[in-house]
């Protein structure tokens, strides 16, 4: 059987320190504390190789670090090349790029919507011509959600920051 998973509070007792501490630590306040307590803190964490929990953090933060990419069809060569791209830029922000290979099918495209909305992605690239506007603003304006939406019928860029 494995080894446990430690613990934030398993961080806290042996640096004896608070949890909150820990946490203010670890999330780029150490500037609150003395260096002595930063030290142990981060000793603490690495003997104990503790990772923070990524649903965790989430729930705090309400990122995710993530962005839909919703494309027509990955083996179409401009395609591929695209998603490519994309990924290699938000890889270098710390970004997972989720995609959603959607064919022409719209209510396919429309369900990868919904889905990765309810997956709380922080935003979306839709590359593909078949999700309608009327979908766009159901389920991405009324959530807030950030989009960038590459049209191909008409041959422009179409993006939307909140």
């Amino acid at each position: 059987m494995g080894k446990k998973k430690a613990t934030i509070k398993d961080v806290a007792n042996l640096s004896g320190v608070s949890i909150a501490t820990v946490s203010l630590i670890l999330n780029n306040q150490s500037h609150k504390f003395s260096p002595s307590t930063v030290d142990k803190v981060l000793a603490a964490k690495e003997t104990l190789n503790y990772q923070p929990s990524y649903v965790a953090q989430q729930m705090i933060t309400k990122k995710t670090k993530t962005v839909g990419l919703i494309i027509p069809d990955i083996t179409n060569p401009f395609f591929s090349t695209l998603v490519k791209g994309i990924e290699s830029v938000l890889y270098q922000d710390d970004f997972v790029t989720i995609l959603a290979n959607a064919g022409t099918d719209e209510l396919k495209e429309s369900n990868y919507l919904n889905e990765l909305a309810r997956r709380s992605v922080d935003g979306f690239i839709i590359a593909s011509s078949a999700v309608s506007n009327t979908e766009i603003n159901q389920i991405l304006r009324e959530k807030n959600k950030p989009f960038i939406v590459l049209d191909q019928k008409n041959q422009k860029v179409i993006v939307i920051l909140f």
